[in-house]
């Protein structure tokens, strides 16, 4: 559409603008009231003379003005009112261009389609839901270089849905507009967050919009109807121990909310027109969005929009598991007497939450669940069920009269986009009452950090429980504009995951990765780089969500340094070893290695004892390729979707870990000549050649790591630097009881020959230290040859040991 065709469209709103031009709205209303107060006031002093209190002279001397000045404000009320409702006959009707929209298009007194509705306060407002403050656009303004007039505005037809709203608008601008296109990219406003941010605008203004409809239907189902309840049986005990959904708590005034659960309402609705079985089973793992489905399902009964047959139905949710533990020995009496009421009413829809742990309850009590609801299945009372996937499979879905009489429904896992729009109605609620304020960044980032770190289980019930233990803290802060870094940081105090660079050196000590790793790993300079980039892009935050923060597979000969690094980067990138978990994969070579890692329905597996509750850090996987097939195929999944399903069906979420195989497949090839005067890359290739051609680990699962990162045999210089590092070691360990040791070049020697070779690399190094320099160090202690303030040296032997230790004083300096 051109700024022509455009304009037309807008200028069928007119007389709105014409007004609003003249007096704007709020004025109005303010008008509206005093002329109303005026009428009344006035009214009661023509009333006044005619009671039998005594009055004043005045009411009778003014009697006929004071009626005049009566009916000339009552007068001006009705014309005002009058005003209104021809305004509002514009506002609120179908149109093919959003009010706010038509604004630009019908009084622009800059010229420029940017500036206008940069100065609107819907463009003020949609700045500020983007995180952009108004001194920032002031000087984006101010320094603009080319301006965008009205007339070169357009907007592509294939992108107007059903009328030219908010995000049709902004979208244009966007792609007219370079200038602004890279001021939002500047300020951190890609696509897809401007996208969701107009969105959000969108469904407020709607919020506003739908409240403004006074005589709609939706305003007016909310007036409670007289008698229509009469007919229907008395719940005096459902109403004492359930709760019923209410009209107030569901907000019957924005029926478009339902647009989040239409699918799910849908079958919900038609399973309850089944004239034999009018029962339904939602199945989801999220129970706060089974909730919201149950919700949305109610506001539509309230509506009228469902069935004749359900309209003046009443819901009441149903928490078996509380209502057992609260009546104990009298449950079974009460809960009859609840079915009693529930079918004889005639207009009732019992909801029952989290029915499959009610079932294992009632198990466990010597109770049956068919036996309470079989008079529900045989009077054809509709009743809905909610369940989580995991209790159907493993419970419901043994009693036959469930899958007998009724409808299943399935929820599929739900879009991130979904659960940011659920989060954003209750954060509309929480800004009412806390004056808090939320960027449309600080929302994504919430639910995107909190998908990570909990898996894909009830992740907008994570979510919603963690925005409400970080109100308090948000509310404490010295600002009540809510960004993207406020939610980064307390999510990161709540689950001790970091979620930022906040602390002081961090980014220094990411950026410098490669030094630290090569502090404690020596000779692997390209295998530490390759690692330090992958991590720099996940702590970067470019990593995928469903994947572990890295997953590495650790090939070459044993004594190189493979499980160094492991430990290495769980000190410096997770700030501890603590956070070094170890699996010997060479214990799960047999067939049932499958169950012993993951555990059956009584047991977590050795996976689950090693991750715990929180896991975080590196998972060290050490002789991968000795692992059963049946375990390359677990990892396979948990590398591509970040999480295993355990024995006792509980979810293990591994997208806060860092995965490392290691392996010594093709460790010979070292002896070739040949092999060895390739390159790096030339190397790395043939080692995973070799391992694919021998059936050691599948392409498959290769193609799922990371990086292969390739490990070379040490040089004797790296050696010796591995030598000394020990020895160093050991040197404070002897300082911290007074006692020094001189570390020269006979024992970093000694310690080489000793201690390393080309078939175990360094591996014996620290056993060389402990059998052989401790232990002499150690007897000399104890024969007190040694004591604090003696400084310790080793020196080639004359005694037919292999080595000598000399004691020394050293000269105390004057």
């Amino acid at each position: 559409m051109t700024y022509k065709d455009i304009k037309k469209e807008a200028m069928n709103l007119y007389p709105a603008f014409v007004l609003d031009n003249v007096i704007s709205r709020p004025k109005r209303k303010i008008i509206r009231l005093i002329t109303l107060i005026l009428t009344f006031l006035f009214l009661l002093t023509i009333v006044v003379p005619f009671s039998p209190i005594p009055y004043p002279d005045f009411f009778i001397n003014y009697n006929f003005p004071l009626r005049g000045a009566t009916m000339v404000f009552f007068s001006l009320w009705i014309y005002s009112m009058l005003l209104e409702s021809m305004y509002s006959s514009f506002y609120f009707k179908d149109k093919s261009i959003d009010f706010s929209v038509a604004r630009h298009f019908i009084y622009n007194k800059h010229g420029d389609i940017l500036k206008s509705f940069l100065s609107s306060p819907t463009g003020l407002y949609t700045m500020k839901r983007l995180g952009i403050s108004q001194a920032k656009i002031k000087i984006f303004l101010k320094n603009r270089k080319i301006s965008l007039p009205v007339e070169s505005f357009s907007i592509d037809d294939s992108v107007i849905n059903n009328n030219i709203g908010i995000l049709e608008f902004v979208h244009s601008i966007v792609i007219i507009d370079r200038e602004f296109a890279y001021f939002l990219f500047e300020n951190g406003v890609g696509d897809n967050v401007l996208d969701g941010a107009l969105k959000w605008v969108a469904f407020q203004r709607n919020l506003e919009f739908n409240k403004g409809r006074w005589l709609s239907k939706e305003a007016l189902v909310k007036v409670p109807s007289i008698g229509r309840q009469w007919s229907y049986g008395h719940t005096p005990t459902l109403e004492d121990y359930t709760e019923e959904i209410h009209r107030e708590s569901v907000d019957v005034s924005q029926p478009f909310l339902n647009y989040l659960y239409k699918d799910d309402v849908e079958l919900i609705a038609n399973s309850m027109l089944s004239a034999r079985d009018p029962h339904v089973l939602f199945i989801s793992d999220d129970s706060a969005y089974s909730n919201s489905v149950v919700d949305a399902f109610v506001r539509e009964v309230f509506l009228g929009t469902v069935h004749p047959s359900i309209e003046d139905s009443r819901v009441f949710k149903i928490n078996g598991i509380l209502l057992f533990e609260e009546l104990g020995e009298s449950f079974d009496q009460i809960f009859g007497n609840l079915t009693n009421e529930i079918i004889s009413a005639g207009n009732i829809i019992p909801v029952f939450e989290n029915l499959s742990q009610f079932a294992e309850l009632l198990h466990r009590q010597s109770k049956d669940l068919e036996v309470l609801l079989q008079p529900f299945f045989q009077t054809q009372t509709p009743i809905i069920m909610l369940s989580d996937a995991r209790g159907y499979h493993r419970t419901l879905q043994t009693y036959s009269v469930i899958g007998r009489y009724a409808n299943i429904i399935e929820s599929e896992p739900k879009s991130d986009d979904q659960i940011i729009r659920r989060i954003q109605e209750e954060v509309i609620k929480i800004e009412r009452k806390t004056k808090l304020f939320f960027t449309y960044g600080s929302i994504e980032s919430l639910v995107y950090n909190i998908k990570k770190l909990n898996g894909k289980e009830q992740i907008t019930e994570s979510v919603l429980d963690t925005l409400y233990k970080i109100i308090p803290k948000l509310r404490g802060g010295k600002s009540n504009f809510i960004t993207k870094n406020d939610v980064l940081i307390l999510v990161e105090k709540e689950f001790k995951v970091p979620q930022t660079l906040t602390k002081e050196g961090e980014k220094e000590a990411l950026l410098n990765l490669e030094a630290l790793l090569a502090e404690r790993v020596m000779g692997q300079e390209k295998a530490l780089s390759a690692i330090a980039d992958t991590l720099r892009r996940v702590r970067a935050g470019l990593s995928e969500i469903n994947r572990p923060l890295g997953s590495f597979l650790f090939v070459g000969p044993t004594g190189v340094g493979k499980t160094e690094t492991a430990k290495t980067l769980a000190s410096s990138y997770f700030e501890s070893e603590e956070n070094l978990m170890r699996i010997d994969m060479s214990e799960f070579s047999s067939s049932d290695a499958l169950y012993r890692m993951i555990g059956d329905s009584g047991s977590s597996g050795r996976l689950g004892e090693v991750l715990g509750d929180s896991p975080y850090g590196v998972l060290l996987l050490d002789e991968f390729e000795k692992a059963h097939k049946d375990i390359h195929n677990l990892f396979l999944q948990i590398i591509d979707e970040g999480y295993v399903t355990d024995g006792r069906g509980h979810e293990l979420n591994m997208r806060n870990v860092i995965i490392i195989s290691t392996s010594n497949a093709g460790s010979d090839l070292w002896q070739d000549d040949d092999f060895v005067a390739k390159d790096y890359e030339d190397k790395k290739q043939d080692l995973i050649d070799f391992v694919i051609s021998r059936h050691v680990i599948s392409p498959e699962l290769i193609n799922r790591f990371d990086h292969t990162i390739l490990f070379k045999p040490l040089v004797d210089g790296s050696v010796s630097k591995i030598a000394r590092k020990e020895i160093e070691l050991l040197a404070k360990r002897l300082e911290k009881q007074g006692i020094g040791l001189e570390i020269n070049n006979f024992i970093v020697s000694y310690l080489v020959s000793k201690g390393s070779s080309e078939q175990f690399g360094a591996r014996e190094m620290q056993r060389v230290i402990k059998d052989t320099i401790e232990s002499r160090i150690a007897k000399e202690i104890i024969q007190e040859n040694i004591k604090s303030g003696n400084m310790i040296s080793f020196e080639p032997s004359e005694t037919g040991e292999e080595f000598d230790i000399k004691i020394s004083t050293p000269t105390k300096l004057a």
